[in-house]
């Protein structure tokens, strides 16, 4: 595996880059949102980048289209398949 001590140098050119970055969650880690914003952190200054968090249809999901839309996050107490109380929450749009 080669390992690089300087950039390459067409990420140093003065063009100015683009590039989209769309993660999903690393599981029990990091959020997407969380992940974009590093990648894009770690990107050359002469970049253009635009982020979007990605999401498969679990768990991350709805934190991935809250961060999009205006809302808030309504926490409550649900009943699991057993019937055991726990913690859960909802977003609510602002634009109902």
């Amino acid at each position: 595996m080669r390992k690089f001590t300087t950039l390459p140098s067409f990420l140093l050119c003065n063009t100015k880059a683009r590039a989209l970055i769309c993660p999903d969650k690393f599981k029990f880690a990091l959020s997407a949102q969380e992940v974009s914003h590093i990648i894009q952190s770690k990107l050359p200054k002469n970049w253009a980048a635009q982020t979007v968090a990605l999401a498969d249809g679990g768990e991350g999901s709805l934190e991935a289209i809250a961060d999009k839309i205006e809302g808030q996050w309504i926490e409550c107490s649900v009943l699991d398949p057993l019937f055991r109380t726990i913690k859960s929450k909802y977003y609510l749009s602002h634009n109902q």
